[in-house]
């Protein structure tokens, strides 16, 4: 938490010193009142120029104060996107905001000021590179457990137990009379050699509805002042979530993952930190809140719809979910198994 806080901090602290800075620099060119919102109609609020960047300064600190306190409680892994947030809103308030006091130099009519549609749209341009730049300033790290279970790799795991997985081969066993979880049976022989072994992540509904609402409101906002930032980003997150419903499953003898056209990974747990590996019933909204890569205090979950999951047991309340069809869980779980075989 320390890394966390030095670099989120210290990228917090150079923005406001540069805003700061920049208004000592050019306040004397600056009018009484300056304009610190715009409507669809033009400026709509104004305000004294040292108050809109001591206001800018205690939000960016706020959103730093708030977001650290969820870092500070959640899983170890949630840290880094937090981080990219932080660095991103720091970009979009001391560029995107501060950078229309520059703009405003020499007016003597606030209202007069021109629209800072640019100033934000250069706000969100410097927000990417920031938030990448605290990506690579902080590393997932997941410590290796103290304890490595120590079960041979053809016994189950309680975990298993628990979820109702078998070994030996065969079918799935079907639910039992008393409405209990359905039992699955594990394939006896091992199932990760030289190469991974890969899945789809089923996709269900919920994406496509987003992403298609997402689009829409993208096109419905061309039409108006804030079409050059808000049209980008909407699409940007539209083609995110599309690719959230491309996902893949992939297990191999170093990690269990799930990725996207090849190259964007979601999530990422090293085999070598795995205690153990249970299957559960998901329901996205009631246990995580909502669909898509989810973050929660108890661990962190890639859930497209309501239905089987894998849920992988790892140190540091980091658990991981992963919504999977339920012909591929038995299948899922022994390659897990092989490969954390192959690690001892």
């Amino acid at each position: 938490m320390t890394r966390w806080l030095i670099v989120t901090g210290g990228g917090t602290a150079l923005g406001a010193a540069g805003l700061i800075a920049t208004y000592l620099a050019i306040r004397a060119d600056l009018p009484p009142r300056v304009a610190s919102h715009w409507g669809l109609d033009g400026v709509d609020a104004t305000q004294d120029p040292a108050a809109l960047v001591a206001t800018l300064i205690a939000v960016n600190l706020g959103c730093l104060l708030l977001l650290g306190a969820l870092a500070a409680v959640g899983p170890i892994e949630v840290r880094r996107p937090l981080a990219m947030t932080v660095a991103a809103l720091t970009g979009v308030l001391m560029i995107g905001v501060g950078g229309t006091l520059w703009a405003q130099r020499g007016l003597a009519d606030p209202y007069a000021a021109t629209d800072a549609t640019r100033w934000l749209a250069l706000g969100f341009a410097a927000a990417a590179p920031l938030a990448g730049l605290a990506y690579w300033l902080l590393p997932t790290h997941i410590p290796t457990p103290r304890d490595p279970l120590s079960r041979g790799a053809g016994a189950p795991s309680a975990g298993e137990a628990e979820a109702g997985l078998s070994r030996g081969a065969g079918a799935a066993a079907g639910a039992s009379a008393g409405g209990a979880a359905a039992r699955f049976e594990l394939p006896s022989e091992p199932l990760v050699g030289d190469g991974p072994w890969i899945v789809p992540v089923p996709a269900g509904v919920s994406g496509y509805v987003i992403a298609g609402l997402l689009g829409v409101l993208a096109l419905g906002l061309v039409t108006t002042p804030a079409r050059w930032v808000a049209t980008p980003l909407f699409l940007m997150v539209a083609l995110g979530v599309l690719a959230m419903t491309r996902a893949q499953l992939v297990i191999d003898a170093e990690s269990v993952r799930v990725r996207s056209l090849g190259r964007i990974t979601w999530l990422r747990v090293p085999v070598r930190v795995i205690r153990g590996v249970e299957v559960a019933q998901a329901r996205p909204m009631a246990d995580f809140g909502g669909y898509g890569l989810r973050y929660t205090p108890a661990g962190r979950a890639f859930i497209t719809r309501p239905g089987p999951a894998l849920k992988l047991r790892v140190p540091t309340g980091a658990d991981t979910w992963i919504s999977l069809e339920a012909k591929d869980v038995p299948t899922a779980v022994a390659a897990i198994d092989a490969a954390r075989a192959r690690q001892r």
